[in-house]
């Protein structure tokens, strides 16, 4: 199993570093977009643990609590209030 927090604190500081070139670029009205930290994120988990689609990973996100915790999402699964 990866050590998932180094990863997520590299991840933090590369779009960090990466959020101040792309901004300029970002439209500034529409529709609002997925944050890029939470894409980053996502994309590392699905390379670090094989997942083979959004779909599959977002099952994951609903009931691996390590997964939950390294997106920045509450502990309690998204049908529970």
């Amino acid at each position: 199993m990866p050590p998932l927090r180094p990863i997520r604190q590299r991840a933090h500081t590369v779009r960090t570093h990466l959020s101040l070139r792309f901004k300029p670029l970002y439209a500034g009205g529409g529709r609002p977009s997925i944050p890029p930290a939470k894409l980053l994120r996502s994309l590392l988990l699905s390379c670090l643990y094989s997942v083979r689609s959004d779909r599959l990973l977002t099952v994951q996100l609903d009931y691996n609590l390590l997964l939950r915790l390294f997106e920045g999402l509450s502990i309690r699964p998204r049908d529970h209030p």
